[in-house]
């Protein structure tokens, strides 16, 4: 074969097996072996970060690394045993084995950027790798890696949210945009992630909520995460719930303004006229709320009731339909109470804290001034 192309007329020369060797195949298995170590410890905002890129950076470096082994491989087997090569000055040995290296090192950057840049946005070029990364995580439950996850997620609620209520209700192809923005919605429902994300990164909540229009028709999806995300904030102490004052002495107009995600989640027409368990928990049904609970869940009742008349209609909203009979359920027992009542006692503070709140609703009536004390009692006697 080498002796037809010698008579073509092309000058070959020999390879020196003893020549200078700027990339070889040690050179390839030392660097894979560190990258390989690097990805093995990384943590897994990383790796969450690589597996959304919007290019496939995985894909591309498998087949770089390939490529590149086998032709370091060839390209040293092709030296050891003298093998003859095109003669010239573009392509030499130097210039062949500088190609191969500057390949390994674009793939190493490709990699850093993907993985060290900011965290990447649901888009059509990501969404299925992005939908199987998100689930893949959530279902190992682990809670420091959900906790990554609702940071990485805070840029990508929106568009999860927009894509999700696109008019397109049954895409046939599962990997389009609006099958994977299902898929994650399904997966938000995940009690442990709500958890997270109620505790750790409630700024999530409106960016996810007010991609939902007050004419649309909430994703079932949708209308679960928002329950649960509610179901969360009452139970958990210390969530964004518990740092509101929803019951002032002062005046109604005075009052500092509902948390984003509290106003997001209890003040959106949608998810009241469509949910039923929005503000009536139902694990709360068989549980007796504690007395900060308790104010906590009257605080978004009437912040509800109080969006509700800013355009009201003559049948109430689904949400505070249910919750006028949890309330009910609550509070049955209050009447059967024997014991003597005293002013630090737990029946007359949840008594007094429901005063409040019906005084609260009266004030949200239109053109009712708010009754008031001055002194933090309640409103009505």
């Amino acid at each position: 074969m080498f002796s037809c192309l010698f008579g073509a007329g092309i000058q070959w020369i020999h390879l020196r097996s003893d020549a200078p060797r700027l990339f070889g195949f040690p050179e390839f298995l030392s660097g894979l072996a560190l990258l390989l170590l690097v990805w093995t410890i990384s943590d897994v905002r990383y790796r969450f970060r690589v597996a959304t890129a919007r290019i496939h950076v995985e894909k591309f470096a498998m087949i770089a690394m390939i490529s590149v082994g086998c032709l370091t491989l060839l390209t040293d087997w092709w030296r050891a045993t003298s093998r003859p090569v095109i003669a010239g000055s573009l392509l030499t040995p130097e210039t062949w084995q500088a190609a191969l290296a500057a390949v390994f090192f674009a793939t190493l950057i490709a990699w850093t950027i993907a993985a060290f840049s900011s965290s990447n946005r649901f888009s059509a070029a990501n969404a299925n790798r992005f939908s199987e990364a998100v689930q893949k995580i959530i279902n190992r439950g682990r809670p420091d890696e959900i906790s990554v996850l609702v940071e990485e997620l805070g840029r990508s609620m929106g568009e999860i949210a927009r894509h999700l209520h696109a008019p397109e209700t049954a895409p046939s192809n599962e990997k389009s945009v609006h099958a994977c923005a299902e898929r994650i919605a399904h997966r938000f429902k995940d009690r442990n992630f709500c958890r997270t994300i109620v505790v750790e990164c409630p700024t999530a909540i409106p960016a996810f909520f007010r991609e939902i229009l007050s004419t649309d028709r909430p994703h079932p999806a949708a209308i679960r995460f928002a329950e649960n995300l509610v179901a969360e904030a009452i139970r958990l102490d210390g969530s964004f719930l518990y740092d509101e004052d929803y019951f002032p002495a002062n005046d109604i107009d005075d009052e500092a303004l509902p948390h984003p995600a509290s106003a997001a989640l209890v003040c959106n027409p949608a998810l009241l006229d469509n949910s039923s368990d929005l503000l009536a928990p139902r694990e709360g049904s068989a549980v007796r709320l504690s007395l900060p609970q308790w104010h906590a869940y009257l605080g978004l009742v009437s912040l509800a009731h109080a969006a509700w008349m800013e355009s009201p209609s003559q049948e109430p909203p689904c949400a505070l339909h249910w919750a006028r009979l949890f309330i009910d359920r609550q509070t049955s027992d209050l009447a059967q109470i024997g014991e003597p009542v005293t002013f630090r006692s737990q029946p007359y503070q949840r008594v007094e804290m429901e005063l409040q709140f019906i005084g609260r609703l009266i004030a949200q009536l239109p053109g009712t001034p708010l009754p008031s004390t001055g002194r933090g009692e309640p409103a009505i006697r």
